[in-house]
């Protein structure tokens, strides 16, 4: 063995995982058991960090429950023209991606308009939904996705194109995304080099819909909201 080997395995050996500031990422082909016990921590987790945010003063106190757009996100503004988001997954929620030479989008966030100061958000995963085994081809039209603390802090970068080889079509992170009572959570999809050549060279802007029509994804968030019982739900 070489020396700069040798000092590459003594040094491998005394690495401590345990204190990496951040292993980013996904996992895939999770078994049941091990989809569990990561469930189990985000709910402990999530509780934790809501006892100490003051949303409740003990556990009885809280709720948990499934992220849904509808009531946990809000929609960017831009020029797409984006419709009031619904309980189903679909990104963008109008069908209509606004690239105008972009290919990374901004697709869902929090604020305060949507309580972001009464709860606390945890995402585990992402869930391909609304296809199956019988697809032909690629139905994703994303590559990867971003998740920030407001505008400007990349918190970690999922590279999701697995989904589409994987057949139960669901990845994990390898460290889970926490967003404390008043976080503002921010999540940009990164389109395909091809998806958004298509988009920005579909024609003059008078059949500029007609040319993005049905380039949308389906992607399930999963993760679980912490917040006060009777907010939402009573149990």
């Amino acid at each position: 063995m070489s020396d700069a080997r040798a000092k590459l395995q003594a040094k491998k050996d005394s690495v401590d995982i345990t204190r990496i500031a951040l292993q980013g990422g996904v996992y895939t082909g999770f078994t049941t058991i091990d989809v569990r016990s990561l469930e189990d921590a985000v709910v402990r987790y999530g509780v934790a960090q809501a006892l100490l945010d003051g949303i409740a003063n003990s556990e009885d106190g809280l709720a948990v429950r499934d992220i849904l757009p509808d009531l946990d996100f809000r929609l960017p503004q831009d020029t797409a023209g984006l419709a009031t988001l619904q309980r189903e997954w679909i990104q963008p929620a109008s069908g209509t991606w606004d690239v105008t030479g972009r290919t990374q989008n901004e697709v869902y966030s929090t604020t305060k308009n949507s309580n972001n100061d009464q709860k606390v958000i945890v995402i585990y995963g992402i869930r391909e939904v609304q296809s199956g085994p019988a697809r032909a081809a690629s139905n994703m039209y994303t590559s990867a996705i971003v998740f920030r603390r407001a505008a400007v802090k990349t918190i970690d970068i999922w590279q999701i194109e697995a989904l589409d080889t994987i057949p139960d079509q669901v990845i994990y992170g390898r460290t889970p995304l926490l967003f404390k009572k008043g976080d503002n959570l921010r999540i940009d999809f990164i389109l395909r080099a091809t998806t958004a050549h298509a988009l920005t060279n579909s024609g003059s802007s008078a059949n500029f819909g007609a040319g993005i029509s049905g380039y949308n994804d389906n992607l399930m968030f999963l993760g679980k909201v912490i917040e006060k019982i009777g907010d939402n739900v009573t149990g």
